[in-house]
């Protein structure tokens, strides 16, 4: 049921949102994540709470609850805000819950990496495929949830992100010394994978891309460091070539010069909004338009930067930012509970890998991964889209099980179910 409803999330739940009738996309959302933990706690929860096995970090699964009711009540916009902290939610709980709850031995640990390794190469293929037909070339004059197609999303960011969260399956395999033909498989996934993100062009993936290369460069040492210093000073060269590129590949780098500009302006205009809504924040997918009339700018002085600016502020609701986006429209108090759990897991993770040094080499893998999200998420609200929010979550559940990734190190079940159990 799990794996049903992740193959779900990952190709179907932006279209649901996006496209289907009203109330069945919703729907169809609402039941793919929440069955599975659902099924789970009725036919196991008494045997947990009797036998005391419940993790600490599902504790806080009650209180973002009412943490996000509470955001929605003080919210400035009561329906979208109901819709928006539904659609954060329903994937965090389906996610988090359900893997926390199943992912207790090595073989269903790695069952659903294999999914991920699967699911990556059929989306790569298919978005070459898509790329061949049309270059991902924006349909002017259509309406805009189908403007642009990249993969199943109308928007290239995310397109990418949700590869790279399926990045996750082939590195953390890789992280298992495998033999040599499971090894080039794994290679050649990531090699088609990173090509699709090449394809969609947008500089947030493609920078993740190098990052993980550098920090595996670092991590395995040897002729894989000497790469990566190879790669560097040729990436650096190469800026001296830009005018010999096509025209369009160089309007994409000169705006990626000048986009971060707005996009400082984002933290001092999400700093006024935050400091008259600290607590409970101005709900999620409130318009900030209305905010604008007494903020005053910091970097786009200018009045045709200033101009652009409020265009991106009153066209959407998005700061273009997670952490932005969590703070200010979900709150300080959700945030910091939301986080506290993050930063729960991983300090636990790292707890873990330093108590067993034979496991640091995983641990390590896993945040290769991790850090490839930063930058994606320092440029877009990647937790708002379904698909992102539910891959992730369950890498976040897989966290806390990872002792139950490595054969040699596994342990009792923290989730006792019977042994003919599904």
């Amino acid at each position: 049921m799990f794996l049903g409803s992740t193959v779900f999330m990952v190709v179907f739940s932006v279209d649901a949102v996006d496209k289907w009738a009203s109330p069945w996309g919703q729907i169809s959302v609402a039941a793919a994540c929440l069955i599975p933990p659902i099924m789970l706690v009725i036919q196991y929860g008494s045997d947990w709470i009797n036998g005391k096995n419940i993790r600490k970090e599902l504790y806080f699964v009650p209180a973002l609850i009412f943490l996000g009711i509470l955001n929605v009540l003080f919210g400035q916009e009561t329906t979208n805000n109901f819709k928006g902290m539904g659609l954060f939610l329903l994937p965090f709980l389906g996610a988090f819950m359900t893997s926390t709850m199943i992912l207790r031995s090595y073989k269903e640990c790695v069952v659903i990496l294999r999914l991920y390794c699967g699911m990556l190469l059929l989306m790569s293929i298919y978005g070459i495929w898509q790329y061949s037909l049309n270059e991902f070339v924006v349909c002017n004059g259509c309406d805009a949830a189908v403007a642009y197609r990249a993969l199943f999303s109308s928007n290239p960011i995310p397109a990418g992100a949700i590869i790279l969260c399926l990045f996750s399956g082939p590195i953390i395999l890789l992280s298992q010394s495998p033999s040599f033909n499971k090894k080039a498989t794994l290679i050649v996934i990531l090699i088609l994978g990173a090509g699709t993100i090449f394809l969609l062009g947008k500089r947030a993936a493609i920078i993740s891309l190098l990052l993980m290369a550098i920090f595996l460069g670092i991590i395995k040492g040897g002729r894989y460091r000497q790469l990566i210093f190879l790669i560097l000073p040729v990436a650096i060269l190469s800026c001296f070539f830009l005018q010999y590129l096509p025209i369009e590949f160089q309007e994409k780098i000169h705006s990626a010069i000048r986009t971060p500009v707005q996009r400082l302006e984002m933290y001092f205009y999400a700093i006024h909004v935050f400091k008259d809504f600290p607590l409970f924040g101005i709900g999620v997918w409130t318009s900030m338009g209305k905010f604008l009339w007494n903020y005053d700018p910091m970097f786009t002085s200018l009045p045709k930067d200033f101009e652009n600016f409020k265009y991106l502020i009153n066209y959407g609701t998005s700061f273009h930012n997670i952490f932005l986006y969590l703070f200010v429209h979900m709150g300080a108090l959700f945030s910091m509970t939301y986080f506290a759990l993050i930063f729960s897991i991983f300090l636990g993770l790292i707890a873990y890998a330093k108590k067993q040094p034979g496991v640091k080499y995983y641990v390590l893998f896993y945040f290769i991964w991790l850090s490839g999200l930063l930058i994606p998420g320092l440029t877009a609200t990647l937790l708002m889209y379904p698909d992102i929010n539910f891959v992730f979550h369950s890498m976040l559940g897989l966290a806390l099980n990872f002792k139950n990734f490595i054969p040699s190190q596994g342990s009792a079940d923290p989730f006792p179910r019977p042994q003919n159990s599904i």
